[in-house]
């Protein structure tokens, strides 16, 4: 289908990924030189009319949306093959491509990425636009970190002009792993569903998998009605807590207990990015003097959530360790200022100096104490433990979830999908055995398999990324 032109003004140059209905293609305009990318739907589905409907309400869904973090929509039209849309072309990966090369992502980049995607959804619920369908495969990154949200195809649209939706409350579409439980069970959806699955998003950034997976599309649903999610912070101990608590937030099973709008979810990620990295809190001291400590005006400023009536069990005992470390250092300067005093320093004390105590509470000198810059620091703090590695058996069993949602989302054949997964099985079987070796030759043959599958376009680029995981399963196994 290459160099084939659709709409009398868009060339067809190269596949970039499919869908479940449609082939997005890099092309040109022929008009303007430029380059697009081209959503095609496919001929089957072209001949049904409420698919042609989606694709021109979603071109008409986007064109009502300018905003720098939504992908903007140049054109639709119906040819003698089928429905396509003309798009913005964003020369970049999607985030599930960065998951499958990366695990995870940092927790800086992870937030940057999804204040932008909420103030995108803030655009768009204010426009009276319910996306539906956000997952890290519909949010692309540019090479300046730009994100774009694309993909309104299955948007419902609650508009003012009493526009018919295309899907009833009781039809459920979306991904399951990102799905809110309204959105699942057929219930009416608002803008707190697109938190819920931006939320989704957060702990798939941050973990490297969303807070559910599961063997069929419907455990993976009753998952999202019963099961609560396994905080943040549990797999990942470098998860800032107040980032932890809003997933957790945007995670609840009822709407009304979720964040009231993306803004709002905007805004916090925004003050998260911009506090100070959690380093180790600095208690400074006053250097030695002959005069007296009582002499002496200190002043300890503790952050705000020390004081807070609404503390939390857990930031209770770390402000209590907090307290007791920096008492035992007062104590320790009051009796090397006391012996300094009677012409002695006790045998074996340390020089008084700027401390650096492992704690979220920040202490800092009255203005009238001397300028500590030229005393020595000491370091009393450890780094914070990594999160554990997967199991190789656990990295194979993820595997095969990669394959059957790589079938869900008709970016991989049914059949080669199949005929992956017995290769996959078998791999499993072999390393449950203690058969390591044999375990690596069906999984080399899983990924020699993959790339014929590719030029065979049996599994779309996209697809193909989110399965190029083989090498470091085989690595893990060696």
């Amino acid at each position: 289908m290459a160099d084939r032109i659709v709409g009398e003004r868009y060339r067809l140059e190269k596949r970039l990924g499919r869908g479940g209905t449609a082939t997005v293609w890099r092309g040109v305009d022929l008009d303007t030189g430029d380059q697009v990318a081209v959503k095609v739907l496919d001929p089957e589905q072209a001949a049904r009319p409420v698919v042609v409907e989606r694709l021109r309400r979603e071109a008409q869904t986007v064109a009502h949306l300018d905003h720098p973090n939504i992908v903007a929509s140049h054109a639709v039209g119906v040819d003698d093959d089928g429905g396509f849309l003309a798009m913005e072309l964003v020369d970049g990966p999607t985030v599930a491509d960065l998951l499958s090369v990366h695990g995870q992502l940092p927790v800086e980049r992870a937030v940057a990425i999804a204040e932008q995607v909420s103030d995108a959804l803030a655009a768009a619920h204010a426009a009276g636009v319910i996306h539906r369908d956000i997952k890290p495969g519909n949010l692309l990154v540019d090479g300046a970190g730009v994100v774009k949200v694309c993909d309104f195809g299955i948007a419902r649209l609650q508009l003012r002009d009493g526009s018919a939706a295309l899907t009833s409350h009781s039809e459920t579409v979306g991904t399951c792993e990102y799905m809110a439980p309204e959105q699942a069970t057929g219930e009416p959806v608002d803008a707190r569903t697109d938190l819920y699955a931006l939320g989704c998003v957060l702990h798939a950034m941050l973990t490297g998998r969303p807070p559910f997976l599961g063997e069929t599309a419907m455990s993976v649903l009753h998952q999202q009605l019963d099961r609560p999610p396994v905080p943040v912070r549990a797999l990942r101990s470098d998860v800032p807590m107040e980032l932890d608590d809003l997933i957790g937030r945007m995670l609840a099973k009822s709407q009304a207990d979720r964040p009231a709008s993306a803004a709002d979810v905007r805004d916090a990620l925004a003050a998260i990015r911009a506090a100070p990295e959690a380093d180790p809190t600095t208690v400074v001291l006053p250097r030695t003097s002959s005069r007296p400590i009582g002499r002496h005006r200190m002043r300890v400023a503790l952050p705000a959530w020390v004081s807070r009536a609404a503390m939390s069990l857990r930031q209770y005992w770390i402000a209590a360790l907090s307290a007791a470390a920096i008492l035992a250092t007062v104590a320790t300067v009051a009796v090397v200022m006391a012996g300094e005093e009677a012409g002695t320093t006790p045998a074996g004390a340390p020089v008084p100096g700027p401390v650096t105590v492992s704690s979220q509470a920040r202490l800092e000198p009255s203005d009238t104490l001397p300028d500590p810059a030229a005393s020595p620091k000491v370091t009393l703090s450890a780094p914070a433990p990594s999160a554990p590695a997967a199991t190789p058996m656990e990295r194979v069993t993820s595997l095969a979830s990669l394959i059957r949602r790589q079938v869900d989302n008709g970016e991989l054949d049914a059949a080669a999908g199949r005929d992956l997964l017995r290769q996959v099985d078998r791999a499993a079987n072999w390393l449950k055995g203690g058969r390591d070796s044999k375990a690596v030759e069906r999984l080399r043959e899983v990924d020699a398999r993959l790339s014929e599958l590719l030029e065979d376009g049996k599994v779309s680029r996209s697809g193909f990324n989110a399965l190029n995981i083989v090498d470091s399963i085989i690595a893990a196994i060696a």
